[in-house]
């Protein structure tokens, strides 16, 4: 074969396998950025549960935060144990009435200043039993929110790697696209040197 049949040979052998190499690097890529994908799909599938349950968290943890004092005490007067403690007050005040034969107006008293007081302790034992329901809430409510914020960050985890990618695709196209003109240049400055002679 000729100088130039070699050249040309040349030529074209360095521009299919450069072109053969930025497909490769492409390929690459492409299925990089899928394989990311689909781990990004199952980590959001992953935490969409944890998500759901911590904002399902926050009607009843607004709720808890607007405990009634009042009402809880009016609850509590209403409740079958008032009602128990006060037929046992009136029980036994008729018991040291007949037994006294004096009416005991002071244990009635007594009786009539312990009752607020029973009130105060079963609106303070509601909302306990609120706070604790609102600290059981907030576990999930917290759950939801790591979750959300670890989706985030992947998120932006795999923004950036893709973004990577997709860079790596711009340049084995571009190396692609330049190979012949390359492999020219290369041949026109030897002979312009003369070192293919």
């Amino acid at each position: 074969m000729s100088f130039i049949g070699d050249a040309i040979g040349g030529i074209v052998g360095g521009i299919t396998g450069s072109n053969q190499a930025a497909e490769a690097q492409q390929d690459a890529s492409r299925d990089s950025i899928a394989y990311k994908e689909r781990m990004f799909d199952k980590m959001m599938a992953n935490q969409r549960p944890f998500m759901q349950a911590g904002l399902g968290m926050i009607p009843g943890m607004i709720d808890a935060m607007n405990f009634d004092y009042g009402k809880a005490m009016q609850d509590y007067a209403k409740s079958g144990e008032y009602a128990a403690m006060e037929e046992a007050a009136n029980r036994t005040l008729a018991t040291q009435n007949e037994a006294s034969g004096v009416g005991g107006s002071s244990f009635a008293n007594s009786l009539k200043m312990i009752a607020p007081q029973l009130m105060q302790q079963g609106a303070n034992r509601a909302y306990n039993q609120n706070m604790d329901k609102f600290n059981m809430m907030g576990s999930l409510f917290n759950a939801g929110q790591n979750a959300a914020s670890m989706t985030g960050s992947q998120g932006m985890n795999l923004a950036s790697s893709v973004g990577q990618d997709i860079g790596n695709i711009g340049e084995s196209k571009a190396y692609g696209a330049m190979a012949p003109f390359q492999s020219a240049m290369n041949i026109g400055s030897m002979l312009a040197t003369g070192g293919m002679f």
